[in-house]
């Protein structure tokens, strides 16, 4: 690997990490806000989970590098960390997570297709529900935790998945059409 490429490599995942980071912080206190709505409270806090894996999936798309997902995900949780995330250490916890589960899908198995950056939003983005059952929502019911995980899932399918990959699309023929 030349010098070049590992310092776009390097600048690249910095970037996305803290922007990632930055943007997630308000996005969070919003979901917080979201969800004092009655009845839809728990449900409604996961429509915007899905933006926060956005650059996760955006970071493993443009490098195709593995470990790209975890380690843009522990940059973006530390960033979050030192913005006080409304989750507190969690949020390192979960970003971790969430970039392991992009690697998974885009590295691992290989996936190079539209199709495979909208899974890996929705599976990113939902995981986030199985880690706040285990150490926040122990006595919620079963279903809750159904339905959130499926709110969550498709909210990292269209905000993770698909505007990232659309991102990319943009990007590349800005690229072409500017050379």
């Amino acid at each position: 690997m030349s010098a070049y490429s590992k310092s776009k490599t390097i600048s690249i995942t910095v970037i996305l990490s803290a922007i990632g980071g930055v943007a997630s912080v308000p996005i969070g206190y919003a979901g917080r806000i979201l969800s004092t709505v009655p009845i839809l409270s728990l449900f409604l806090s996961q429509t915007l989970s899905g933006f926060h894996v956005f650059w996760l999936v955006l970071a493993a798309i443009l490098l195709k590098k593995p470990g790209t997902g975890m380690a843009v995900g522990v940059l973006k949780g530390l960033v979050e960390l030192s913005l006080s995330s409304h989750l507190g250490l969690l949020t390192l916890l979960i970003s971790l997570i969430e970039g392991f589960f992009v690697d998974v899908v885009l590295l691992i198995l290989g996936g190079n297709s539209a199709f495979y950056a909208y899974l890996a939003g929705g599976l990113s983005s939902a995981s986030n529900v199985i880690v706040l059952r285990v150490f926040l929502l122990t006595t919620l019911p079963i279903i809750f935790v159904v339905v959130m995980y499926v709110v969550s899932f498709v909210s990292g399918l269209v905000f993770g998945g698909y505007l990232s990959s659309q991102s990319i699309r943009v990007l590349s023929v800005k690229v072409r059409g500017s050379g």
